[in-house]
């Protein structure tokens, strides 16, 4: 597993050694459902998955606007 991030207002990609996250506990529970969904996707389509975005997940599965961040999970390169 490889974190990677941009520094708000920067365009930058930096590879990260540790990642904090502020939440509240609906906002987890959220992150969890949405990584679970995700993973369960990667191993049914290994071969031609790309990458998801946990703010178009919320958007779709829950009508949840999330400004100003985004989690995404991209498949492991071989």
């Amino acid at each position: 597993m490889i974190f990677f991030g941009y520094e708000q207002g920067k365009s930058k990609l930096l590879k990260l050694q540790e990642v904090s996250v502020q939440a509240s506990p609906e906002a987890l529970l959220s992150l969890a459902s949405f990584l679970t969904e995700v993973a369960q996707s990667m191993e049914i389509n290994s071969s031609s998955f790309g990458h998801e975005h946990f703010k178009d997940w919320c958007h779709s599965k829950h009508h949840v606007h999330i400004p100003n961040t985004d989690f995404i999970v991209v498949g492991e390169t071989k």
